[in-house]
């Protein structure tokens, strides 16, 4: 398959590719489409029989940046049973942020994101997936993990969030993906029995 970039944006998955998708199922290997370009993406869904994840991406209807996911492959997450999980990278984040210096994002911004997901998808395809371990500065008031309470606060303050939305969104939904595709390739194994 293709990576994000524009040279790469056509590309699906080769035969290669989906003999990789079958054997990651068959494993129960987590698929992460976070790097992959929106056909590689979409190939992926339409091959694999287990859950998907975007680990470190934001809607793209919000920031137009080529790692977030467009609504088109959001609406093929839900059929998928997978999920989407909301980065603090701050250019995938707000449109015209390249560096540190251009201004801060505030962390509501990771909100946004999140209340966007949940509404296009159902919170329970809806995570969070900071990437500090990749991010050169994080938005405003979100620094590293220690200020995580003060994001689960601003979630408990959308109002189209409730209390059991948030506690799959900080982790819980996650875990329901990770048992997907633990059934999906029990499921492979009693088939090839």
């Amino acid at each position: 398959g293709g990576g994000e970039s524009e040279r790469a944006a056509g590309w699906g998955l080769t035969a290669e590719g989906l003999e990789v998708v079958r054997a990651a199922n068959a494993l129960g290997v987590l698929l992460d489409l976070s790097h992959t370009s929106d056909a590689t993406a979409k190939a992926v869904l339409e091959a694999s029989r287990a859950p998907v994840a975007w680990t470190h991406s934001n809607a793209r209807a919000l920031a137009e940046h080529p790692r977030n996911v467009p609504d088109e492959l959001l609406d093929r997450i839900k059929e998928n049973g997978g999920i989407v999980m909301a980065t603090f990278v701050p250019s995938f984040l707000e449109d015209g942020v390249r560096r540190a210096t251009d201004h801060g994002v505030p962390m509501a911004r990771v909100a946004d994101h999140v209340e966007y997901l949940a509404e296009r998808v159902g919170a329970r395809h809806v995570g969070l997936g900071s990437d500090f371990d990749g991010i050169a500065f994080a938005p405003d008031g979100l620094g590293d993990a220690a200020a995580m309470p003060a994001l689960v606060a601003e979630l408990l303050r959308r109002e189209s969030l409730t209390e059991d939305d948030v506690a799959g969104i900080v982790g819980g939904n996650f875990l329901r993906v990770l048992e997907g595709v633990e059934a999906a390739a029990d499921g492979a194994g009693a088939a090839a029995a």
